[in-house]
């Protein structure tokens, strides 16, 4: 017995390894774009910003599907890595200032460590728990998948002419228009946090709901999560986009996505049975640290958005951030929905209620990709020169990140 839990202890050792070496090679991508880390005398022609945010992306994605042991995206994984190790090599072998440049050595080290461990974690056998999956969820995610690739995408690659211009709102504020591509009506502040999350939602949220589908279908208990997690995603995504988001040709393909993922969400929540999510939440399950974590998010936002909305909404004066819009949607959301759910499922945890392991395990695989839109929502709008809130922006990052990391051990932690 102490041999067999020895050796499922080595295995989980691994696989973490695995993670973290993974998320660390699409960090220093992120380090090498941002030239902390150099990179010889590699031109900046040689090495286009798009390819390595993708990199980055992919490998954030391929750290975290780690986490689902799946033999089969695991070979798929041990194959691509090796590939850009190889390439790397082939193209660069007479360039050693490139090969041996920190950038080239940092993340070359990483990934072919990387391909140590993933060459052992896909000769373990893991076992896994069988549910019944719901079909009418499946063809529901199925058909979400090509109109959130259209919407993002459109959204990232639409960018056309035009320059930023001045606009007085209905309420005598002066703010500035994009003026150009899908999001040419939207501000310049609220158009850089919507091409944060396309991205987003191109290189994180599809590729998850993808993987949810894909193990929902095997039965796993992981993937059914996973499914319900990302759908909650779509939903609060494309709800805000048919609310918030000035009219252009896709508000109908919005409203599709929004449509799509609630009615899926429904039914993977019905779907959801708690007292099999209960049994399968191992030991190591942070229960506490959770139901804490739900209480300072609903803590935050409550007085995060009280006391942005509730002195103008005394005085009719326009809140900041208010801008061309006609009212808070996003602190209409976050206060009548985020905020109750994160209390109720912060006491039910608390209560060691079945109900608290199901919505915190869905909540927190929700906040993997959620959590990085937000992270990726203040790059936009740092990038686009837009004023930041420094506090608040630090706590949404803290958030975001503390959340991420919950949602990874929430995965660890459930059998199957």
């Amino acid at each position: 017995m102490n041999t067999l839990q020895n050796s499922n202890s080595k295995h989980n050792r691994i696989m973490w390894t695995s993670v973290a070496l993974a998320l660390f090679t699409a960090f220093s991508y992120i380090l090498i774009q941002f030239k902390v880390l150099g990179v010889g005398d590699l031109q900046g022609g040689e090495k286009p910003a798009g390819i390595i945010y993708v990199a980055a992306g992919c490998y954030f994605v391929g750290g975290l599907l780690i986490l689902l042991r799946n033999r089969g995206l695991l070979l798929f994984g041990a194959f691509i890595n090796a590939m850009v190790v190889f390439f790397f090599f082939s193209m660069y072998q007479g360039r050693p200032s490139v090969m041996f440049s920190p950038g080239g050595l940092v993340s070359k080290i990483a990934q072919i460590l990387l391909e140590v461990a993933l060459i052992y974690v896909i000769a373990v056998n893991w076992k896994k728990i069988k549910m019944k999956p719901n079909n009418s969820v499946i063809r529901l995610a199925l058909l979400i998948i090509p109109l959130a690739l259209l919407a993002a995408g459109a959204g990232v690659f639409w960018q056309g002419t035009g320059e930023p211009y001045q606009f007085e709102t209905l309420r005598g504020e002066t703010v500035m228009i994009r003026g150009h591509g899908l999001y040419r009506y939207d501000t310049v502040n609220s158009s850089s946090q919507e091409l944060g999350q396309d991205i987003v939602t191109l290189l994180i949220g599809t590729p998850l709901l993808i993987a949810g589908i894909v193990f929902s279908r095997k039965g796993t208990l992981r993937g059914q999560l996973l499914l319900t997690g990302a759908l909650g995603y779509f939903l609060y995504t494309y709800g805000a986009m048919c609310f918030l988001t000035a009219f252009n040709p896709l508000f109908l393909v919005y409203v599709a996505l929004f449509s799509l993922s609630l009615f899926g969400f429904i039914l993977s929540m019905k779907n959801l049975d708690v007292d099999e999510v209960t049994r399968h939440i191992s030991d190591g399950f942070p229960r506490r640290a959770i139901a804490t974590y739900f209480i300072v998010v609903a803590v935050f936002l409550t007085l995060a958005w009280l006391g942005l909305v509730a002195s103008p909404s005394l005085t009719w004066t326009p809140p900041n951030g208010l801008e061309s819009a006609i009212t808070m949607v996003i602190q209409a959301l976050d206060l009548g929905v985020i905020v109750p759910t994160s209390l109720i499922t912060a006491t039910l945890l608390l209560r060691k209620q079945a109900w608290g392991y199901a919505l915190s395990s869905v909540m927190l695989l929700k906040i993997l990709t959620m959590g990085a839109a937000l992270i990726a929502m203040i790059i936009g709008q740092i990038l686009a020169g837009v004023p930041v809130d420094v506090v608040v922006s630090t706590v949404f990052v803290i958030i975001s990140v503390s959340g991420i990391i919950l949602g990874i051990v929430t995965l660890k932690n459930i059998r199957g």
